[in-house]
């Protein structure tokens, strides 16, 4: 049974840490900027990747002589813009409506990879999002006929566009046929988003003398933990039980973020919070639910019927070489 655990844990482990991201960024969102923020959890990330980077160099040389352009547009959408929107909205909202907000991001991917000739979306995937908007409505409007306030409408509009942003780079990223092995691949992308943000810093005014420590501590954690650590246990996941069965994990954000929310910040969930989240949950159970087609989940399935690339030629044969984290990787480095 434990043995069975460990082997599932990075299913549910990349979640949990980037659930955990939005409870640090509210914890200390009154102390400093969400540019700021997000340029230095960036570039914690960049410096603890750079070894992976160095190892897979000639490679990465290659991929930025052949595909620059897209790789600065990958990272300007996944690294700089996405999660600064999603800051920003940390700002106005509270941390339990952040993680339901971001966990609609499925939806997006669906719906963007449909409008740019994916798979058609069918009922079932239709009467998901109509449930999952109807829970994030419910927690928008707290159940009542009011209307919005402006800090809940803003934080929400903030959150929901970072999403859209995530759910651009994601179409993007399948379409790209980017040859780079996926832990090469995020530290380029870091480096690369922590050199574009690193002018804009200097625009940002940092964290006050006496918030000095709290706000390292948490960039800390946001770089080590919710970024390098996070993708490599995402990788893991997908090396262990493919990339439809790894994408079940992410219906758990939004019960991460409450119960992280409720435990750190002292976040009580209203009824209609409750209830929004189980709906969203739902509409993810329905679109991430196993069985239903052997493709697997519908907003993977959407990205995978493009015509670019199927399953057997995912991977550069170069990729099958060298690994998930690059040039030179042994068995037992891929086992750790």
């Amino acid at each position: 049974m434990l043995r069975t655990a460990c082997f599932y844990a990075p299913v549910f482990l990349a979640p949990l840490l980037w659930a955990a991201n939005f409870i640090v960024a509210r914890a200390v969102h009154d102390v400093t900027d969400p540019l700021w923020l997000n340029g230095a959890r960036w570039a914690i990330a960049a410096l603890v990747l750079a070894p992976v980077l160095w190892r897979d160099r000639r490679n990465v040389v290659k991929a930025l002589r052949a595909h620059g352009g897209t790789l600065v547009l990958l990272a300007l959408l996944g690294v700089v813009g996405s999660n600064t929107l999603i800051y920003c909205g940390v700002d106005h909202t509270n941390a339990t409506e952040v993680g339901v907000y971001y966990g609609v991001t499925p939806f997006l991917i669906l719906a963007m990879s449909r409008l740019t000739g994916g798979a058609r979306i069918g009922p079932r995937q239709g009467c998901a999002g109509c449930i999952a908007f109807a829970g994030v409505c419910l927690i928008l409007t707290g159940g009542e006929a009011a209307p919005l306030q402006h800090e809940t409408a803003t934080g929400a509009a903030f959150v929901m566009a970072g999403g859209a942003l995530w759910a651009a780079y994601s179409v993007r990223l399948h379409r790209a046929q980017l040859t780079l092995a996926p832990m090469s691949l995020v530290s380029v992308l870091a480096c690369l988003g922590a050199i574009m943000m690193l002018p804009l810093l200097w625009l940002q005014p940092g964290p006050s003398s006496e918030a000095v420590t709290p706000v390292l501590s948490a960039v800390a954690f946001m770089g080590l933990a919710g970024s390098a650590f996070a993708f490599w246990a995402w990788g893991l996941a997908v090396d262990r039980v493919g990339a439809c069965n790894t994408g079940i994990g992410l219906q758990m954000i939004p019960v991460f973020g409450a119960v992280l929310a409720w435990t750190f910040l002292g976040e009580r969930p209203t009824p209609s919070d409750v209830v929004g989240i189980g709906l969203v949950v739902t509409g993810l159970f329905l679109v991430f639910r196993p069985g239903l087609g052997s493709a697997g989940p519908a907003w993977l399935k959407a990205m995978e019927t493009t015509g670019h690339r199927d399953a057997r030629r995912n991977h550069h044969p170069q990729d099958r070489r060298d690994g998930y984290f690059g040039r030179d990787q042994s068995r037992r480095d891929r086992a750790i």
